[in-house]
């Protein structure tokens, strides 16, 4: 059985129909990892990735990297600049402006701006400047506005063109924040509109790609972007998911615990990008990030959270192609940035690592299988969680608390972009359950709402909860227009008619002894008819507001109430379900028994809809071709097979691994990778690496290739004896114009597979490794 080795193909790149086509036909290599340098090509920097994204406003930069074999891309910020910058000085009206004439600077020397005019024709130019220069794409990164500011000239003056109206100040009520977010999303769309489509007139075989954090990430930070819209553009060709330590590590409440989980909340965001773009014909490109825009952390809390992220990028199956480091540089050339006090150079272990994680994200086939628990379970979100933020109550922790809630008790949950409810037939593969909440954000349309009322009648189950927020108030928004006091009010009557009649909020518990302030709490009481495991949960103090609906009238089962009231019900929606809750989901950002009711209404939930149970595990796994990516939630697993594990390269074969609490594996089937990747007719084959391998040359008694990388860096290879079942007599290296170097490869032979590990220096060049058998 013969089939090319996964880490040494040629590249071909065709691009059709304004998207990027990658073919990994026999001989040939997608181009599927990257990196990000605003440095020129230097031997420490030489990395086993397929193309150089050159970052800033130096085109020149571009040949240095060609000229070494990397396919170059060309990056630069769409919202910043130095504020000595001659555009900017120029045209001081544009800088991003907060109450008080402030202009916002979150890094010190930056100017954020509005995406206006002149700023528009400088990117153009820009862009130009770097196609010209030979670059294979233009990425206009991190469109961002933030919600704080809107007092700038720039922005006024797009008020009045886009409301018709003098402009207000962002923050005085609920409905000027939201119109405000809403402009500078438009603002941030109309931005790509004009600049991708001017990078397709100037050269249609140049990709147009959008790095951006998630709408999770954008949202926490208080930054509007139009995440859906850029998505819609056609000119557009995909996205950048920039996900790393930064995003993923914040400190999120759930359970009534403050706590920082960066694998669950990395899993989130990743997942985001994924259902936003899956099918719609964009690219996907997932970011990871060895250390961090924060100094001062050690290497081993780094690589902690960075295979957190890895290992949550790996189970987006949909998801093929990777930006493995932004700033190569910060990992390999600085020593005072991070480590201990005073800073240090990254271990050399760790560098290895890094190589032999890169080359499995370069491996990694498209697909796979979840392994984890069974339950396949979504939540909507939407572009509009930015338009809140600013004045009024801050809804953020009741959006991401049940998400994380459920990602942490091991079911694979999916975030899905409401907008997309949109389309007809919509919904990411496999999800039985969907869980909504127009609390955090709002359905900017009613085909949203017709969206997901549709997906319940044809047989789906739809958890909502909450319904009431300041935004509900804005006497523009379509629920008002038709009729409506809320965009929960709309859904509910589409789907069960009648149960808004008599609508009750409760904004809080009774008044206290002695004249204290009513409490913010309501006390949720199971019904007589209500499931077991829902009554088995007894009283709950929940979070107030409550809503409160006619339901019993309305023919739905009533499963937990408030003061005598329907609080929990569920009822029969044509083919589907809809389950309610009139609390909100801060009670399971608050509160453990929060999350115990979160887990026995959705179990319930599922009963009623005749699907399988809610079930959760302690381990999130996917299988993806040869490998299996792990994550421990908790306790230690032990996973039986003969496994290279790429995020341990200086180990060799082993036949069980143990994945320990919080831990990760990206663990390698030695088996399936040499049927799927050796050539059975070679004496050898290097069935995984940790560098680019090439030039391979076999013969009776030897077998020799090329590991290359950055120069200073060790790389791990595990080579499979084809010919003979016995070790190698001897191994040796070579680096270009020095002497032969006998490895030390004693403890590296596994016996069951005939796979033995060595390490050996990497050199830009290619390092000559031999082996005598």
């Amino acid at each position: 059985m013969k089939r090319t080795y996964g880490l040494r193909f040629a590249v071909v790149v065709s691009v059709l129909s304004g998207s990027l086509m990658l073919f990994g036909a026999a001989g040939a290599r997608q181009p599927r990892t990257s990196f990000q340098t605003s440095r020129e090509w230097r031997p420490e920097l030489h990395l086993p990735a397929d193309i150089a994204i050159v970052y800033g406003t130096n085109p020149g930069l571009i040949e240095t990297w060609k000229s070494r074999g990397f396919m170059p891309f060309a990056m630069f910020s769409a919202s910043w600049l130095s504020r000595d910058a001659e555009i900017v000085k120029k045209n001081p009206g544009i800088v991003q402006m907060m109450a008080g004439g402030q202009p916002f600077e979150m890094i010190p020397g930056r100017a954020w701006v509005s995406p206006t005019e002149p700023w528009r024709e400088y990117m153009k130019s820009l862009a130009d400047a770097h196609i010209e220069a030979g670059a294979r794409a233009i990425l206009p990164e991190e469109p961002e506005y933030f919600a704080s500011t809107g007092y700038e000239d720039a922005f006024k003056k797009e008020w009045r063109k886009f409301y018709g109206e003098p402009w207000r100040g962002p923050y005085t009520t609920p409905a000027s924040v939201f119109k405000a977010n809403r402009l500078k999303a438009s603002l941030f769309e109309e931005f790509y509109r004009d600049l991708c489509g001017h990078v397709k007139e100037k050269a249609p075989d140049v990709l147009c790609i959008v790095p951006m954090h998630s709408n999770l990430n954008y949202a926490q930070w208080g930054i509007v972007s139009p995440h859906h819209a850029i998505s819609a553009l056609d000119a557009v060709d995909g996205f950048v998911g920039q996900v790393w330590t930064g995003t993923a590590r914040g400190m999120q409440k759930v359970g009534g615990k403050i706590e920082s989980d960066v694998f669950s909340y990395a899993l989130l965001e990743y997942n985001y990008f994924e259902n936003l773009t899956a099918g719609t014909g964009k690219s996907l490109i997932l970011l990871a990030d060895p250390v961090d825009d924060r100094e001062g952390d050690s290497w081993a809390k780094l690589r902690d959270w960075h295979e957190d992220t890895l290992a949550a990028a790996l189970m987006q199956m949909r998801a093929a192609y990777y930006e493995v480091v932004p700033w190569p540089e910060r990992v390999f050339l600085s020593t005072d940035k991070y480590g201990a006090a005073g800073g240090s150079a990254i271990p050399q272990e760790h560098a290895s690592a890094l190589m032999t994680m890169w080359s499995a994200q370069r491996a990694m086939p498209g697909g796979g299988r979840y392994a984890g628990g069974t339950t396949v379970i979504g939540a909507l979100t939407a572009d509009t969680l930015m338009w809140q933020k600013g004045a009024g109550s801050d809804r953020l922790a009741g959006h991401l608390a049940p998400m994380l809630s459920l990602a942490r008790a091991g079911v694979n949950m999916k975030v899905v972009p409401a907008e997309r409810m949109a389309e007809p037939g919509y919904m990411p593969p496999g999800i039985r359950l969907l869980i909504a909440s127009f609390d955090a954000w709002k359905p900017e349309d009613s085909d949203i709402v017709d969206g997901i009322a549709s997906w319940v009648k044809k047989g789906g189950i739809l958890f909502l909860t909450g319904g009431e927020d300041a935004f509900n108030n804005i006497d523009s928004a379509w629920w008002k227009k038709v009729g409506y006091d809320t965009p929960t009010d709309a859904l509910l009557e589409k789907l069960l008619p009648g149960v808004t009649s008599a609508k009750k909020v409760v904004l809080s518990g009774a008044p206290g002894p002695d004249g204290k302030p009513a409490s913010k709490e309501v006390k949720l009481t199971a019904a007589p008819q209500a499931p077991a495991n829902i009554s088995y949960l007894g009283d709950l103090t929940a979070l107030a507001p409550a809503v409160l609906y006619n339901a019993a009238a309305a023919g739905a089962d009533v499963w937990m109430t408030v003061d005598g009231q329907p609080a929990v019900w569920a009822a029969g929606c044509g083919e589907g379900v809809l389950v309610y809750s009139g609390v909100p989901g801060e009670f399971v950002a608050e509160k453990k028994s929060g999350e115990d009711f979160l887990a026995a209404i959705l179990e319930a939930a599922l009963a009623r809809g005749g699907k399988n149970s809610f079930i959760a595990t302690d381990i999130h796994q996917v299988s993806r071709g040869p490998f299996l990516i792990v994550h421990s939630l908790r306790g230690s697993h032990k996973l039986k097979g003969s496994f290279i594990d790429a995020m341990k390269p200086y180990q060799p074969v082993t036949d069980e691994t143990v994945v320990e609490e919080g831990g990760n594996a990206i663990l390698l089937d030695v088996v399936d990778a040499s049927m799927d990747w050796c050539n059975l007719e070679a004496s050898a084959c290097v069935v995984f690496a940790g560098g680019n391998v090439s030039g391979a040359r076999s013969a009776p008694d030897s077998y020799e290739f090329l590991l290359s990388g950055p120069e200073g860096v060790y790389g791990a290879a595990w080579v499979v004896m084809i010919a003979s079942q016995n070790p190698p007599s001897k191994a040796f290296y070579k680096l270009p114009g020095g002497e032969e170097m006998l490895i030390d490869i004693g403890k590296g032979w596994h016996g069951l597979t005939g796979v033995q590990h060595l390490i050996a220096p990497l050199h830009p060049d290619g390092t000559l490794v031999r082996l005598e058998f």
